[in-house]
This record gives C-alpha cells, sequence and structure tokens, in this order.
C-alpha cells in the first residue's frame, strides 16, 4: 500500500481495499477464530454412499463404545435426513423433509476435511466467502441454512432455474440503472472531482434550475445521485457474481468440481436488508446494521468479539456494545481510508474524508439513542402513526448524512471513482443523451493490449496491460 498507486481509474481505489481487507480477513481466520475447530460447510453428497459410512462409523462407534469416529474426515457432520440437522425438524419443515427424503443426494455440514483437494476446496471457499452463505459462520442478517432446500446439484432442479431467472434479471435491471446513473454523473462536473458539492450544477435539461441554482439543493442532488451511483455499483458487480455461478456454472458444467453446493438458492441471499424494517424502524443504526449491504459484516465484527472475550465483558453491557460500535466503523473507516490512500489523486484525504465519515457514524448512532431514549422523546412519539414516525426517522438518517455525507462523496469525486466506465454498451447514450461524441461502444480503448512501455523498458515492466 505504502509503494503502489494506479493510474487506472477506480484501480487504485481498489489497492487499497483490497490490502487492507485482506489484513482485516487474515486476522479473523488467523487470530480471532479457530476454523479448523469452530467453522462448517454446507457439502452436497451422494445420499447412498453418506448413509452406508454413517452407518459404517455407527457400527464402529457401538462396537468400541466410543463416540469418536474411525474416519475424522466424517467428524462433526449432520446430515439432513440421516442424522437430523442443527436441530430436529418442525411440522413446518414436514413438506421439505419429505423432499429431502425423496433426493438422491444430500447436504451435510463439513467440518475442517482431512484430504488435501477437499481440504484446498473448502478453504479456498472460506477465505473468499465475504458473508458466509452456507457456513456454519454466516451473517447474522442472512436466513439461518439449519435445515436448507434440498434441491441438489447434478441436474438443475425447479428452485435453480428459478434462480437463473433471478439473475438474469436482476443483472439486466442493474445494468441499466448504472448506465443511466453514469450517463447523469458525467454530466456534472462534481464527479470529475474539479468542484465542490455545493457549487452551481450543470446545466442540462434533465436538472431543474432551482436545483441547478440553489447551493443546498445542489448538495442534496450530488449526494442522492452519489448513493444510487454507489449502490447501483454495487449492484451490477454483485449481481454479476450470482449470474456466474447461476448460469454460466451449470451450462459450463464447472459444478462438479467442487463440493460447495453452488447451484442452491440458499448460497444467493440478498445483499440488501429491508429498508423499511431497518431504516425507518431502526433509524441510523438499523442503516448501518440490518440494511447495508454486508460484505465487511464477519470482518468489522470479530475483532471487537475477540476483545470482548479477552476482557471478560458481558457481551451484552453497555462498555462492550459501545466498544462493537467504534470498533466496526473505525475498521470500516479504515478500510475506505486505505482505498483512497492508493488512488492516483495525491489530494486525497483518506483520513478526513473517508475515516472521518465511518467513525462519525457511531456518534450519530449514540446521539440517535440518546434523543429518544434519554430524554424521553420515545414516550412522547410512542403514540404517534407509525407513518409519521418513521418519517420523522427518515428525515434524521437524510440530515445526518446531508452533514456527514460529503466527507466520502468528495473523496469519491476526487478519486475518480466515477470516471471510471463501468459497461461496454450504453443504451441511453447510444440514444444521443450522453455527451457530445459518445455513443452505442464505451470501450473503445479498454480491451486488454500488450504494453511496450518507453523506449529502454526492461523486459519485466512489459506485458499486458488493462
Amino acid at each position: 500500500m505504502r509503494r503502489c498507486r494506479s493510474l487506472g481509474l477506480a484501480s487504485g481505489y481498489g489497492i487499497g481495499l483490497m490490502c487492507v481487507w485482506g489484513i482485516i480477513w487474515s486476522g479473523v481466520l488467523l487470530v480471532y477464530s479457530d476454523p479448523k475447530a469452530a467453522f462448517q460447510r454446507l457439502e452436497c453428497r451422494d445420499r447412498k454412499k453418506e448413509e452406508e459410512a454413517v452407518a459404517a462409523v455407527s457400527s464402529i462407534n457401538g462396537s468400541l463404545n466410543s463416540t469418536k469416529p474411525a474416519n475424522s474426515s466424517l467428524r462433526n457432520r449432520k446430515i439432513y435426513g440421516v442424522v437430523g440437522g442443527a436441530h430436529e425438524p418442525t411440522e413446518e419443515d414436514k413438506d421439505l423433509r419429505e423432499d429431502t427424503d425423496k433426493s438422491n443426494h444430500i447436504l451435510v455440514w463439513q467440518s475442517y476435511p482431512d484430504g488435501f483437494r477437499h481440504r484446498l476446496d473448502w478453504v479456498t471457499d472460506l477465505c473468499t466467502s465475504f458473508r458466509g452463505p452456507g457456513w456454519s459462520w454466516h451473517n447474522q442478517t442472512l436466513p439461518a441454512a439449519d435445515y436448507p432446500n434440498p434441491s441438489m446439484l447434478p441436474t438443475p432442479s425447479s428452485s435453480t432455474k428459478s434462480l437463473m431467472r433471478i439473475a438474469v434479471r436482476d443483472f439486466l435491471i442493474w445494468y441499466f440503472v448504472v448506465d443511466t446513473v453514469k450517463t447523469a454523473i458525467m454530466a456534472d462536473p462534481y464527479f470529475w472531482g474539479v468542484v465542490s458539492i455545493s457549487s452551481p450544477g450543470p446545466t442540462v435539461t434533465y436538472l431543474p434550475s432551482i436545483i441547478a441554482n440553489i447551493a443546498p439543493f445542489t448538495k442534496l442532488y450530488r449526494l442522492l445521485l452519489s448513493l444510487l451511483a454507489t449502490v447501483s455499483a454495487l449492484r451490477t458487480n454483485l449481481s454479476s457474481g450470482s449470474l456466474f455461478f447461476a448460469l454460466l456454472l451449470p451450462l459450463l458444467n464447472l459444478h462438479i468440481y467442487t463440493r460447495a453446493p453452488l447451484l442452491e438458492p440458499l448460497l444467493y441471499p440478498p445483499f440488501w436488508g429491508s429498508f423499511t424494517t431497518s431504516v425507518l424502524d431502526k433509524g441510523l443504526a438499523g442503516w448501518w446494521g440490518k440494511w447495508w449491504h454486508q460484505l465487511f459484516r464477519m470482518g468489522i465484527s470479530e475483532p471487537s468479539r475477540f476483545l470482548i472475550e479477552k476482557f471478560g465483558w458481558n457481551p451484552r453491557s453497555q462498555k462492550a456494545k459501545l466498544l462493537q460500535l467504534f470498533t466496526a466503523l473505525a475498521i470500516s473507516g479504515t478500510i475506505h481510508a486505505g482505498a483512497s490512500y492508493t488512488t492516483f489523486n495525491p489530494q486525497s484525504r483518506p483520513w478526513s474524508g473517508p475515516f472521518v465519515f465511518f467513525f462519525s457514524q457511531a456518534f450519530g448512532i449514540l446521539a440517535e439513542q440518546f434523543v429518544f431514549k434519554t430524554m424521553g422523546v420515545s414516550n412522547l412519539v410512542r403514540n404517534w402513526p407509525r407513518t409519521l414516525r418513521r418519517a420523522g426517522t427518515l428525515v434524521y438518517v437524510m440530515a445526518w448524512f446531508y452533514i456527514t455525507g460529503p466527507w466520502l462523496a468528495d473523496d469519491f469525486a476526487r478519486s475518480g471513482i466515477w470516471l471510471f466506465e463501468p459497461v461496454p454498451v450504453s443504451l441511453l447514450r447510444g440514444l444521443g443523451l450522453g455527451a457530445e461524441g459518445e455513443g452505442w461502444w464505451c470501450w473503445a480503448r479498454a480491451w486488454p493490449r500488450w504494453w511496450n512501455g518507453v523506449e529502454g523498458t526492461p523486459w519485466w515492466r512489459k506485458g499486458i496491460a488493462i
């Protein structure tokens, strides 16, 4: 990080982000927890072979009067439809259990394996799984995987086909959204990183003059557009991953090379929580804790859990909650500060920009709790209509982001993130809605090519440029 920058638009941001996240995730897997002892992954097995293996182990255990299996690769497996799961099925699971019993395959919880190839598969999945769907440590905001849907791998089931349709639909929708946002922001010099957030807006037909010429409205417009651009960019990127795993894997028959049930719908939960129940009911705390995308949640929450255990604190105590809050947001700020630090712009402000933005959210959450709990405001508004209470919560959240948002939004603009071209083909710009000279094809100079450098460049600094 100290020595590396990139002139590639948005590429420099990714360098710092990946470096800091690599440090954090290494801490989670190597310091704050013991994956070999604590983590398990859902894997797909042949039902007949698995039942025979379990029966053999049970027979050996019975004859030796021991609870430890002779074959440690079967240790701690929990097999659905054979020896139960993480819980005994309820009445609500009855139909699901009947479907499972008819399946030729079965899902099991697999702890750290013995064989090298199996272990490599298991560890690779662990290291690249951000939110942990299909893992015993999955984020608390994800649906529980205690008794999964038994749509199995070799032939795509109806649920898998539905997953394919959803993946294609979501990708196309968000592709169009990100194209629309990109077309809009390139008409505004603020997103080029050359003017302030409250400077007069661009003179374009779709922006009313009342917004373009009044500084508070211009600032609000740019903050909202920055938020939409961030959400659409993340959503398009994440949906492209679902598209690859749900569509291309079965078409190329690549899913057979891993034991992970990559065609299981439970591995592709929503990336965001419910805005209504999370933000409108929980406010700023719900925004960050339950609604916002959960990619970094495990990494930013484990250090505080580790410290609380080391200190011997009660996890529900006030001091433990404060430690969790400030640690999580400080880590979030550090991730984005590192990303800002490795951009090409020497005027980026990683600590006074993105770090301060994220760390300040802790004070916004505490202020929210103080007003509504300590000062007794909650008793005052408890009898208000629910719609009015939610409107008040939304106003507070928007006001807080209106104050703190420029610390992050300005840094995004200065770092050149919005200059990156995310789509190869633009429908809107092809129809003439973009800047003069833009057309359908947006990646005219973006294809990988061989780069020789200037005269005298050594061979090890030549290669494929992206």
